[in-house]
């Protein structure tokens, strides 16, 4: 399978979604920090942006859904 690498738009949409859904976490512990540092590492080649969507368990995947638009979660679908 070709991963496909996503528009600026689509990248940045999902660093954002992502970074939203782990803002709403405890970060006594940087843990939160942590893994928003980690997406914001993140480059713009083939399917690297899916690492801040499979770094989520399904409930928080779903909150995630729930902030993209539907080429956003077009493009997740098509590179799970």
């Amino acid at each position: 399978m070709i991963h496909e690498t996503p528009s600026t738009e689509i990248f940045q949409e999902l660093i954002e979604a992502a970074a939203k859904v782990w803002n709403t976490k405890d970060n006594t512990h940087g843990y939160v920090t942590e893994k928003i540092d980690r997406i914001n590492l993140i480059s713009n080649y083939q399917d690297n942006v899916m690492m801040s969507y499979r770094m989520f368990d399904g409930g928080n995947q779903s909150l995630m859904r729930a902030e993209l638009s539907d080429k956003a979660l077009n493009y997740i679908d098509a590179n799970i």
